[in-house]
This record gives structure tokens, sequence and C-alpha cells, in this order.
């Protein structure tokens, strides 16, 4: 009796450590102190807005949308692409049209802008439990679509980021497609996210081992992809990253993994 005693006393001292480790995983015990010294300004009519990218000459902002609750209610997709002019003094959001014909719910997006200023728009897409990425040529407050992307690859697509006019990485945020291996990948906290790299012509995963790989971008520099995951961060004062080394579209295949941090 004893025994059973001992082996029910462990046992829940080993759930009780696994449940104050997911509460600090999840930052449940972080404070945030503010460190903005700037003005925040709301910006209404946007619909779950979802991420944000931002052209570096014209200062004009895009900004992707998806009406979750609708598709939560098993609505078709409602989604959009917002433009946002930073030069004016009280700017609005303008909806993009665009000629994309399909079920449109983007995720994480990209802009690309060439040396000769030729303009690329990345979008992770999701439609009726598979993923793609669609590829689009701003214009006046439009997208003209150029190309739908779909690989077995993509399997829980999350952000994207351009390298080149067809080149990009994106990150999968797990590796199970159905509710039950998630929700088992996510509160045991799996290291099954990993990010993935297109270079024209295949697929290929730069990196992997990381629990919901989430955000990604490359540094100013442009010599390093940086992706962020959620775990052991809280949700604003600090990612923690690895950067991908990468040397022109022929060497991206070739990577170098080190652990840093990244402030917001």
């Amino acid at each position: 009796m004893k025994r059973i005693g001992f082996f029910l006393i462990v046992i829940l001292i080993v759930i009780g450590w696994w449940v104050v480790d997911l509460l600090i995983d999840t930052g449940q015990f972080k404070s945030l102190q503010p460190h903005f010294s700037g003005t925040c300004v709301e910006v209404a009519g946007i619909s779950g807005p979802e991420d944000i990218t931002i052209h570096p000459g014209k200062r004009i902002a895009y900004i992707s949308s998806t009406d979750r609750w609708a598709l939560d209610q098993g609505n078709a997709g409602r989604g959009a692409i917002f433009s946002y002019d930073l030069n004016q003094d009280h700017p609005k959001p303008v909806k993009l049209q665009h000629d994309f014909s399909g079920s449109f719910n983007p995720h994480g997006i990209s802009l690309f802008v060439g040396d000769q200023g030729v303009e690329r728009l990345f979008v992770v897409n999701h439609f009726d439990g598979q993923h793609s990425i669609e590829v689009f040529q701003p214009a006046d407050n439009s997208l003209i679509h150029l190309q739908t992307l779909q690989d077995p690859m993509m399997i829980s697509p999350n952000d994207i980021v351009a390298v080149g006019l067809n080149q990009f990485y994106f990150t999968n945020d797990h590796a199970y497609t159905n509710d039950v291996t998630r929700t088992i990948e996510d509160y045991g906290r799996l290291k099954l996210a990993n990010l993935v790299y297109y270079d024209d012509s295949s697929y290929k995963e730069a990196a992997g081992g990381f629990s919901y790989a989430n955000g990604v971008n490359v540094s100013p520099d442009g010599e390093k992809a940086v992706f962020s995951r959620n775990y052991r961060t809280g949700p604003v004062r600090v990612q923690t990253g690895y950067t991908i080394g990468f040397s022109g579209p022929g060497g991206r295949d070739r990577v170098r993994h080190r652990r840093g941090q990244y402030r917001n």
C-alpha cells in the first residue's frame, strides 16, 4: 500500500511539474513593462488582420486579412489584402481588388522588390484544409495574380519571407494536420516544426526541430533569415530565433544554425 502511495505521489509531482512548466512556456508568469514612447492609433476597417509588410521605397504597407469568424461558421473565405499609405497624414486602409478566383484566406505575406523595381507579393493561403502560396504583382489599388504554388511540404504554413522574385522561405508551425495530433504537438511542445526554402524549382527543409515556428524575416543586410518560435518567449518581449546563412541563389541550401535573441 505504501508503495502505491509513493508512486501516486511521484506521478502527481511529475504532473505538477509539467503543468507549471507549461504555464511558464506560455508566458503566464511574465510581466511586460511598457517601453514604447510613441503614440498608437487604431486602424479600423480591417477584419482579422494577420500580417503586414511594407514597401521599402514607397512606404506603402500591405496587410493580410481573413474573416476567421466566417470561416469558423463554415462560410466561404472572405479574405483580402489591404494597402495603407504611410505617406499620408491620415491614411485609411484600401481593400485591393484582385483577379484570383479561388478561396482566399491570406495568412503570412511578404513583398520583394527586385533591382529593376519589379515587385512580387507572396501570400500564404488556406482553403478547404489545403494550403498554397499565391504570387501577385501589385498595381494601382489592385493585385494581379501570377501564380499558385502548392507542395506536400506545405503542411501548416504560417509566415513567409521572399528573398528573390521566385525564391522564398516559409515556416510550418506544426508537423501534423488533424486536431488530435496538433493538440498533442502543442501541449507536448514537440519540436517538429520547420523552415522550408523554395528555390524556383524545388522545396527543401532549411532547418527543423522547433516548437511552433512562427514569424520569419530577413536581416536588414539580407544575409540571414531569422524566424521565431512561440514558446519560452512571451507575447512581445523577446523573440528567440535561428539564423540561416545563405550566399546567393546557388548557396541557399547550405545552412548554418546559430541561436540568438532578437528584440521586437
